[in-house]
């Protein structure tokens, strides 16, 4: 399995966290089947909207894929490779923004030409990476004298999110999810997030789902269409992480403006067994769920406050787990 990537200010560096304060180095393929990601600060602020968390399926200039429900596919992608669009195609290719709250930024139009995509914004010099599961320099470019312009060639399980700046305290998010189960994006949105990137906002929870037989690691926008949940008790859900479960696997992410991973109990191998991304503004682990487990993360809130833990409870002959549980620890 690949190790989640994080970018830090002025560099690339994968690691893999491992005991003893260990790490290694490899570099991400944009081919594998992982859900690599590049993590990557914004300038100032290191929190924002989570994934697909607002999203809804309104568009711009073009018709939903005939026969998908609701918050699916915005677009359909036709297979196989095809060159880069040509100035005259974009010009005349449809662009979209499936957010429809509060937050929708009207500045930053994402367009699809093929299984291509293009974005900028209206007055932004520049835009930052915060968290991409493509490789830039063979599956995109940053173009323009600014770097203000991203073009990309999509594949299923694709996970897109970037930043504009646009000033000090404007700095709209812009985010492109293709579940790998769908035959387009279904979200392609620009926000007003007033965090940024990298902030969680937890979705609607729901009943843990009957997980099936095992199967691979999901894939960076896989998670669009996961079931969020947590078994603990409301009144100590923390409002800035949430679980998610699909196919077997359970992703949970938390953000901040400072956070520490405390430790971890039960979860195997890190690596193999499960993947952490470690970074002092977004903890996130991803696990395969297998019978017997019962395991425990607990993530620091700064240095003086409050701890969330999460809890995972798979009795032996039960058809899935009990407890999927994150919640603000007991003082």
């Amino acid at each position: 399995m690949r190790s989640l990537l994080v970018l830090g200010a002025g560099a690339v560096a994968s690691l893999a966290f491992g005991c003893a304060g260990e790490a290694t180095t490899e570099r991400a393929s944009s081919s594998a089947r992982s859900s690599a990601f590049v993590e990557a600060p914004s300038l100032a602020s290191l929190s924002g909207t989570s994934f697909g968390a607002s999203s809804s399926a309104s568009q711009n200039n073009s018709a939903p894929v005939a026969g998908a429900p609701a918050s699916r596919a915005i677009v359909k992608i036709p297979a196989g490779r095809t060159p880069e669009p040509t100035t005259i195609e974009w010009e005349g290719a449809p662009t979209f923004n499936t957010n429809t709250s509060a937050l929708r930024d009207e500045r930053c139009p994402i367009a699809f030409v093929r299984e291509w995509v293009r974005f900028s914004c209206k007055g932004g010099p520049f835009l930052l990476p915060s968290r991409v599961s493509m490789k830039a320099g063979s599956d995109y470019w940053l173009r323009g004298v600014a770097n203000d312009t991203f073009i990309g060639r999509l594949t299923p399980g694709a996970f897109i999110e970037f930043s504009a700046y646009l000033g000090e305290a404007d700095r709209p998010v812009i985010r492109v999810v293709w579940p790998s189960g769908q035959p387009g994006p279904s979200v392609a949105e620009a926000i007003k997030d007033p965090g940024g990137p990298l902030a969680v906002h937890p979705r609607e929870v729901k009943p843990i789902p009957e997980l099936g037989p095992p199967g691979p690691r999901p894939l960076a926008g896989d998670w669009q269409d996961a079931t969020p949940v947590n078994t603990g008790a409301p009144a100590r859900w923390p409002k800035s992480c949430e679980v998610l479960v699909l196919r077997g696997w359970l992703r949970w992410h938390c953000s901040g403006p400072f956070l520490f991973l405390r430790n971890t109990e039960g979860f195997g191998k890190l690596g193999k067994d499960h993947f952490l991304t470690n970074t002092s503004n977004l903890m996130a682990g991803e696990v395969q769920l297998v019978t017997g487990m019962r395991a425990v993360a607990r993530v620091q809130f700064d240095l003086d406050g409050p701890t969330a833990e999460l809890r995972i409870h798979w009795p032996v002959n039960e058809p899935k787990p009990s407890e999927i549980s994150i919640q603000t620890a007991s003082q």
